[in-house]
């Protein structure tokens, strides 16, 4: 993977951080992976809608988010929904703590 690749996945991992951080802070509903896909977008990242589905995976093994994911077992396609930070998310988004994997501004 080259370093510019590299650079943007911890970028995108911390930009999903910063948005479902400041949605629980405005108290708005828990996002789901095509809404923070078309939020992304829209702030001009250029992620696939699979690569999100991966970044809230990886977010997730990491313990800085929790959400709920469903397996249309027909047809072995993901869905996540219901995503809510956690304690070592709320760390990281707030610079109490650093990541080495998650690049938040």
């Amino acid at each position: 993977m080259s370093a510019l690749a590299t650079a943007l996945k911890k970028r995108w991992r911390g930009v999903i951080l910063e948005l479902v951080y400041n949605g629980h802070e405005n108290q708005e509903s828990r996002l789901d992976d095509l809404t923070l896909w078309g939020l992304m977008r829209d702030l001009s990242h250029d992620v696939g809608q699979n690569d999100v589905l991966t970044l809230l995976q990886q977010l997730g093994d990491m313990k800085y988010l929790s959400f709920k994911l469903e397996r249309n077992p027909a047809t072995n396609a993901v869905r996540i929904s219901e995503i809510e930070i956690t304690r070592g998310g709320i760390l990281l988004v707030e610079k109490e703590e650093k990541d080495p994997l998650v690049r938040v501004l």
